[in-house]
């Protein structure tokens, strides 16, 4: 069972110099709030980010990001808004790519649905279904959320991704799922040296449990008990051990530039292993440049041995994205990304180098193109020299 002085040990590792900073959780792209200068639950229905958009998010996405913005089609507002009380909102994603390795496929990246239910002014039941690989009931984010303490702080109850880190939208990056994220395995595999795996907290890393946040002025801070079962297809907890998650950042507006900084903590003790992750995210934007980036290092315990001792695996990975806003509606990106899987494994480790365009020529498409390349030695890690292609196409309200 997870110690109460573990976790309060890593917070106060992780959270001071947060609490001293004292930006935004963005799921699709931390870019934008950067740009903005908005917290996370500005535009989306989850106070800790991603999913459903909210009014002003839906705004925001049509008004602000396309080349060419428009409240209308055929002379009508658009509005996901089915009434007062109800609303939908979807994100697809399908991406085409090609490899040196015979690789080539078209599929379906992500299929999401969403609704939520206004039950009164500040509670909202809401739902989140996904069809990539069709109607996967376990594939499903839902929770209560009672937006009923001070600092604009809420109560959030049920199944859902962890506040931990950037929220991406790209779920193979090494400080999200990795590689591990497309082979239908999840990016919590048992086997702890599988090379493809990252840190986490991908679509595909839901836990159930409890978060409770706050957005202080220009600041944010999450604190979270869950079972545990970070990826698990099963939804009910059959040990003692609980996991515990906390996030906290500060974004600083100067007169000619803004930036953030912030870090966070998770800690898991099920029956057969202790997993802990540390984790700094940060970011700047200045005129049309923005640059952001996360480092997080985590360790996998396994279980005890007859010799009393764990055996252990320590990782770390990270990920900068550098963006030009060339003109309203385009975007060019750079991304380096490293990852170690294992740091006392000699020459495992992976740099990835990615160059791309993004294009949303109208309110809700987007269309991407990008160049990535993986570098480390093949003998060792069986997921270096690679070179991809990927275009992706992204309609989404």
């Amino acid at each position: 069972m997870i110690k109460w002085s573990s976790f309060v040990k890593g917070s106060l590792l992780a959270l001071p110099l947060l609490l001293w900073f004292c930006v935004e959780s963005v799921w699709a792209l931390p870019r934008f709030s950067m740009r903005v200068g908005v917290q996370c639950i500005t535009c989306h229905v989850n106070p800790s980010g991603g999913g459903m958009r909210t009014e002003a998010g839906t705004l925001y996405s049509r008004m602000s990001v396309p080349y060419k913005p428009s409240l209308r089609i055929g002379g009508e507002k658009f509005t996901p808004k089915i009434n007062e009380f109800f609303t939908i909102g979807t994100d697809l994603r399908v991406m085409a790519f090609d490899d040196d390795r015979g690789s080539t496929s078209i599929f379906p990246m992500q299929a999401d649905f969403y609704f939520s239910a206004q039950l009164m002014d500040a509670v909202t039941l809401y739902y989140d279904q996904g069809f990539r690989r069709g109607l996967d009931l376990n594939n499903f984010e839902t929770f209560a959320l009672a937006q009923v303490l001070p600092f604009d702080g809420y109560v959030k109850v049920g199944k859902f991704v962890p506040a931990f880190g950037w929220k991406l939208d790209n779920h193979t990056a090494f400080i999200r799922g990795g590689n591990a994220s497309t082979s239908g395995a999840g990016s919590r595999a048992p086997d702890f040296a599988d090379n493809t795996n990252g840190t986490g907290f991908s679509q595909l890393d839901k836990d159930v449990g409890a978060e409770v946040g706050f957005y202080p002025g220009k600041g944010s801070i999450q604190f979270a008990v869950l079972n545990g079962g970070r990826g698990s297809t099963s939804d009910f907890d059959n040990n003692t051990g609980k996991a515990f998650v906390s996030r906290a950042d500060y974004i600083f507006d100067f007169e000619v530039a803004r930036a953030t900084i912030g870090g966070s903590f998770y800690q898991s003790d099920e029956s057969s292993s202790l997993e802990t992750i540390y984790g700094t995210h940060f970011g700047a934007n200045w005129e049309k440049f923005t640059y952001f980036g996360e480092i997080d290092w985590e360790t996998l315990d396994d279980e005890m041995t007859q010799e009393g001792a764990r055996r252990g695996v320590r990782r770390t990975a990270s990920y900068h994205e550098l963006d030009y806003l060339a003109v309203r509606g385009v975007d060019l990106k750079l991304v380096y990304e490293f990852i170690d899987p294992d740091r006392e494994i000699h020459d495992d480790s992976l740099t990835r180098i990615s160059a791309g365009i993004e294009f949303f020529p109208v309110p809700h498409q987007e269309i991407r193109f990008e160049y990535r390349h993986t570098l480390g030695n093949r003998d060792v890690n069986p997921d270096a020299d690679l070179n991809e292609i990927i275009l992706m196409y992204h309609v989404y309200f």
